[in-house]
């Protein structure tokens, strides 16, 4: 079945979330009602199974293949840069970006697929190998559910569960070292694995459409504006933290619906002022993996400029200076200079090694 969506709205949906990654990483912002923290890791999962082609069921050797060249080299190549990156800044300006002293081998290799935060610049990049797990998750888990012709109200209600029992396990508290990696290793991906087939069902398009209505639209931001001025409604998908399971899978679906229908009605405004958005969201896994390096090259420089220590760096690696001023430069900056840089470097590879 072919997907009603074509690959522009995609990107300007991905350059709709990932503007709200890079707001997320930024202190004392916010878009109300639709804050960051309440929606935007769980668009990315669902955008990725509104594109997942169900012929990989058949083929699922290609369709991991593509998974491995698609999210996990492009993640182990920026997870060296940054290894050396960390290393360099111990040395030149003297901070440290990392989490924790574990050795190499588990940094490198071991780490990516329970926190994801090994090294702090590269921190946002944990999505990418939770993506991959999920993803395999589900191919798998959707063979076994077609293999004994399961219907889609239990699959609904298989996912849902799934979710909500991973979001359960990930407000317990995480004592021993077998806890953690099971709440960080599993649980976390579970909610992941929820938005993922929900997207697959929205892959259709009489289920598509809804998602574009303007009635609907109008439920939405009535819940979301709800449940952000009524309840704890920021969750932390990367730690597996939620303090209201209903008003995270809530807002999680009001926000959904948000970018769908903002991208939706801008593809088809026939208007050029989108084209900003969908760079960035064809460049998306690049800003995810660079804004917080561009972030912080901007501190080191205010901060110099200033004459002010570079320490408060090694110890809020969320820091940004004066953001209540500076938001919007860093949002442009975290936004702009992954964009320009991938794009110019696919250019120039394409330029030198023209595809016949």
């Amino acid at each position: 079945m072919n997907s009603p969506i074509d690959r522009r709205t995609i990107s300007i949906a991905k350059g709709i979330g990932i503007m709200f990654v890079v707001a997320g990483h930024i202190p004392g912002i916010g878009f109300f009602p639709f804050l960051p923290y309440t929606f935007h890791i769980p668009l990315f999962y669902f955008l990725s199974g509104l594109v997942f082609n169900p012929v990989y069921l058949q083929r699922s050797g290609i369709f991991i293949r593509r998974r491995i060249r698609s999210l996990l080299l492009p993640y182990f190549v920026y997870n060296v840069v940054f290894a050396i990156v960390t290393a360099g800044c111990k040395v030149w300006p003297g901070v440290t970006f990392e989490a924790n002293s574990w050795n190499l081998a588990r940094m490198l290799l071991v780490e990516p697929f329970v926190s994801g935060h090994q090294y702090m610049l590269f921190a946002p990049g944990w999505f990418l190998c939770s993506l991959f797990l999920v993803s395999l998750t589900y191919l798998f888990m959707s063979r076994l559910l077609d293999h004994f012709s399961v219907r889609q109200p239990l699959r609904f209600a298989l996912f849902c569960t799934l979710a909500v029992a991973g979001m359960k396990y990930g407000m317990r508290e995480h004592a021993s070292t077998s806890s953690i990696y099971l709440n960080m290793v599993g649980a976390k991906n579970l909610i992941g694995l929820f938005f993922f087939y929900l997207g697959g069902r929205f892959r259709e398009s009489e289920y598509f459409t809804f998602l574009h209505n303007s009635r609907v639209m109008i439920i939405a931001l009535i819940v979301q504006i709800y449940c952000v001025t009524h309840f704890d409604a920021n969750f932390s998908s990367a730690m597996n933290r939620y303090p209201s399971i209903p008003s995270s899978l809530l807002t999680s679906l009001c926000g959904i619906t948000f970018v769908i229908f903002v991208a939706t009605r801008l593809t088809h405004s026939n208007q050029t002022s989108d084209g900003w958005l969908l760079a960035i969201g064809e460049q998306s896994l690049h800003v995810l993996a660079c804004h917080l390096l561009i972030f912080h090259l901007l501190n080191i420089g205010l901060l110099s400029w200033h004459g002010e220590s570079l320490q408060i760096l090694s110890r809020q690696f969320y820091f940004v200076y004066d953001a209540p001023h500076l938001w919007p430069m860093y949002l442009a900056a975290g936004l702009g200079i992954p964009t320009v840089l991938a794009a110019s470097f696919h250019r120039l590879r394409g330029t030198i090694s023209p595809r016949t």
